[in-house]
């Protein structure tokens, strides 16, 4: 388990969910149970083998565009798994910087841009 200021380059995605949901305190219980379906529902059984920071801005963006839900969904994705990322690095479970969170980039928080003809 990681713990509290002890920044690791080989922390991965699950280790950070973990530790988030070990020490994140939530000011309502639904809010928790709703992160913890998308986390572990759907970011972690994706991403949580990974070593974290090596998780590239790209792609993430490639994988939710393949996801078959409508934007706001993709949105709320890619807002929890940035979440994630940046508790981390604020309670030093990963280090700081901007390449060591693949959601903290204006092209990874770009809207998506949907077609409709």
């Amino acid at each position: 388990m990681v713990q509290i200021g002890t920044a690791s380059d080989e922390s991965t995605y699950s280790d950070l969910a973990a530790y988030y949901f070990a020490n994140k305190e939530f000011n309502k219980q639904s809010t928790k149970e709703h992160y913890d379906q998308i986390i572990n529902g759907i970011l972690v059984p994706r991403w949580g083998k990974r070593v974290a920071v090596e998780i590239r801005p790209v792609e993430v963006k490639h994988w939710l565009k393949t996801l078959q839900v409508e934007d706001p969904t993709r949105a709320k994705y890619r807002s929890v798994m940035g979440t994630v990322y940046t508790f981390a690095q604020s309670e030093g479970v990963i280090p700081l910087g901007l390449e060591n969170n693949p959601l903290h980039t204006s092209r990874a928080f770009q809207p998506f841009q949907t077609t409709n003809q």
